[in-house]
């Protein structure tokens, strides 16, 4: 409801911008030296594979705008990148009107898929998590969670949870295949479209009925808190940590390799110690990132 001019557009690209594409820059960068002293990383493969135009599209987040151009690995930044373009747009012109918003979302996807089926650009993940990005803010739009419905919503969700567990491992795999034309749009729409906004909003549901059931203390609070501050770092920064930590505990031909290439073990070193400890080092770095950027701010402030 803050998008109410074309000053308010810029200010949440400005934003956005800040959040995104600092430590993002910095994951290809240590994607890069990864991947020439360590070994592939999350199929990032050779930089002397990727073309000039590759590397600049994707440096700058847009991999999925001229998709199928070879990605680095972190597509879902490139996705984000077409849904934060389009949010304040969508919702300047909905005029605080719900909907405007639907209407005016689905003529965004719908001018997406065109361009999709004109040109072969735009692609990836666009048009399979574009409608669990609009049904989110939907229910946040309607304050869903101090609805009087909410128990049987939540009763409701962990059965349609679990339903969408099991497709996504038996069908699904077969549903994101589908090549996107004029003939699979509608399909695509009402299949991929109407699955993941459903196991999106179901999975949301059953981690706030786990998270009131558990009514977590004030360490554990704080705890999620920063897990979720860290969120942002662990996805751009687990491939080059887990890549690293199984080059030296995997590939040394060593005691130690015999020891962790046992499943079992190395399940329990995963959750107990190396999870953990990607939190705790993306922590670090998101806060460093921030105070960095506060720094700017303050700087830039004074000389104006």
């Amino acid at each position: 409801n803050s998008i109410k001019s074309k000053k308010d557009i810029l200010r949440f690209y400005k934003k956005r911008i800040l959040r995104i594409y600092p430590l993002y820059i910095l994951a290809i960068f240590v994607f890069v030296i990864a991947s020439i002293f360590v070994g592939d990383v999350m199929l990032f493969g050779d930089i002397s594979n990727y073309s000039a135009f590759s590397i600049v599209a994707n440096i700058l987040g847009l991999q999925m705008v001229f998709y199928p151009v070879s990605s680095l690995a972190l597509w879902f930044i490139g996705m984000i990148v077409i849904f934060y373009l389009i949010y304040p747009i969508v919702m300047y012109l909905s005029r605080q009107k719900l909907f405007r918003y639907l209407f005016y979302s689905c003529l965004a996807i719908g001018l997406l898929a065109m361009i999709r089926i004109l040109t072969g650009f735009i692609g990836g993940g666009i048009f399979t998590y574009y409608f669990i990005f609009v049904a989110g803010v939907f229910c946040a739009w309607i304050n869903i969670f101090k609805s009087r419905y909410i128990k049987p919503i939540s009763i409701v969700s962990f059965i349609l949870f679990g339903i969408c567990l099991v497709i996504t491992q038996t069908i699904h795999p077969n549903m994101t295949g589908i090549e996107i034309n004029l003939k699979t749009l509608s399909s695509i729409i009402i299949t991929i479209g109407l699955y993941h906004i459903i196991y999106g909003i179901s999975a949301v549901f059953v981690l706030y009925t786990i998270y009131n059931w558990i009514q977590p203390k004030k360490l554990l609070l704080n705890i999620i808190l920063k897990g979720a501050f860290a969120s942002y770092a662990v996805y751009l920064f687990h491939g080059q940590f887990f890549t690293l930590v199984n080059k030296l505990l995997l590939d040394n031909n060593s005691i130690v390799s015999d020891i962790f290439s046992n499943p079992l073990i190395y399940d329990i070193l995963l959750i107990c110690v190396l999870i953990p400890i990607i939190f705790i080092i993306a922590y670090f770095i998101q806060k460093g990132e921030n105070i960095c950027i506060n720094k700017l701010k303050n700087k830039t402030k004074k000389t104006s």
